[in-house]
């Protein structure tokens, strides 16, 4: 989204010029009104690489920033996202769980020390329906005995290696794998109001852990059977131990990371600062950021009086010329 802003602008920036010359050399009015909005644009653009250079420039409010934040990590992640889940699990802090690493059958998974919650399972239900995935089935894969989370202070689990050590303080999970399918399939019956239907071989596969069966979640099918992702999923990734990836990481660095503002958002300060608002939720923090303020707004001030300068005398002339 930055990138097109910043490209939409460049182009406007370009047309409000040439029109503002175009019509101040034939002394018309709206000449000013070109030349106030090539101001206001390029200004904005100008307030925008300041920010690029360092966030120090700009006292910012923390809402603001949240939005910069969530759009940042937005399109970090993909379009297979949704802005709208991404932005949930920011706003309710649902990345402030612990996680660990559990190596298991070459495989590593994302372990949490408690459900990871409705949030999550929101979020990858809306990532698999992106992806064109409309049914899954699941199969038990094994009963993993890994360490109680709590206890453990290493990020790292090697459930195939207990020792002695770790014999009092287990916890058994139930390992599932879900395969989830591209295409819708055949249509076969319904059980306990969930769609069964006969599988197809375009699919997506991922695990999970489940402190029960998961047929205390979900009804128990047959081989080869599926059920529709929108009924379940959620449900069911909601009450289990895992993420299905390491995204995660990427939520829990935002606190840390270095705020990435979006254009737009200098673009409004820039509209602020040229009708002298000012609002107040973004600041100039820096020598060069106050200097440019007050010359867009002086500016602006002195266009403006000529704007409707021009505005009058131009109202004048059609009576001057009837005389």
């Amino acid at each position: 989204m930055n990138d097109t802003v910043i490209v939409v602008s460049l182009i406007l920036i370009i047309v409000f010029a040439i029109l503002s010359i175009y019509n101040l050399r034939l002394r018309k009015a709206k000449g000013f009104f070109f030349l106030y909005l090539f101001l206001w644009l390029l200004c904005g653009l100008i307030y925008f690489s300041i920010s690029v250079i360092s966030n120090d420039n700009f006292v910012i409010q923390d809402n603001i920033k949240t939005k910069s934040l969530i759009a940042s990590l937005s399109d970090e992640l993909g379009s297979k996202y949704n802005y709208v889940d991404v932005e949930r699990i920011v706003d309710n802090r649902s990345y402030n769980i612990n996680i660990r690493m559990l190596h298991y059958d070459d495989l590593l998974h994302y372990v949490s020390t408690e459900p990871v919650g409705y949030d999550w399972g929101e979020l990858y239900e809306n990532y698999y329906n992106n992806m064109g995935m409309t049914h899954f089935s699941y199969n038990l894969i094994d009963v993993v005995n890994i360490p109680r989370l709590g206890r453990i202070k290493s990020d790292k689990i090697d459930a195939q290696s207990q020792n002695d050590n770790f014999k009092l303080s287990l916890d058994s999970r139930y390992l599932y794998k879900l395969t989830l399918i591209e295409s819708y399939p055949t249509f076969i019956g319904r059980l306990k109001n969930h769609d069964i239907i006969n599988g197809t071989e375009n699919n997506m596969s991922c695990y999970i852990l489940l402190e029960d069966k998961i047929d205390k979640y979900l009804p128990k099918l047959e081989e080869n059977n599926y059920i529709n992702i929108e009924q379940a999923l959620n449900r069911l990734i909601s009450k289990s131990y895992s993420l299905l990836d390491n995204k995660i990481h990427l939520f829990k660095g935002l606190e840390s990371e270095n705020v990435n503002y979006q254009a737009i958002d200098f673009l409004y300060f820039s509209a602020v600062t040229i009708t002298t608002l000012g609002f107040g939720d973004i600041l100039p923090n820096s020598t060069i950021v106050r200097f440019v303020v007050m010359i867009e707004t002086l500016l602006g001030l002195l266009i403006i009086g000529y704007f409707i300068s021009y505005s009058i005398d131009d109202s004048k002339m059609p009576i001057a010329k009837g005389k």
